[in-house]
């Protein structure tokens, strides 16, 4: 076996390596695993598919970008008095009524 047999060889072995790892890439950005309370938001190229993705792993576009929400119920007290709550200070927030009404909450 002459030299350029070998290299000839050589070069095949990693261009095979090269599409190996290409296509192990390929495979990771397909999976995406969504966690439990959570559902996965699909985005291609700035457009949201309204189909979400319910928790567990999914076989995805690898061009897609999964954005994780969480659907649990998140509790949170607001108080306009300064020292109640776990948070101090005045945590309210104002809001409009339907008759455009300003009312702190």
């Amino acid at each position: 076996m002459d030299q350029y047999e070998m290299q000839a060889k050589f070069g095949k072995g990693i261009g095979f390596f090269v599409l190996l790892f290409i296509a192990f890439v390929v495979l990771m950005k397909s999976l995406v695993v969504i966690p439990p309370g959570n559902v996965g938001v699909r985005v291609l190229f700035g457009k949201v598919n309204p189909k979400t993705l319910k928790s567990g792993l999914h076989l995805i576009n690898p061009l897609v970008n999964v954005v994780k929400m969480s659907v649990r119920t998140e509790e949170y007290t607001m108080s306009i008095a300064s020292a109640e709550g776990r948070r101090s200070g005045d945590d309210a927030i104002d809001a409009l009524t339907s008759e455009g009404m300003n009312i702190r909450l």
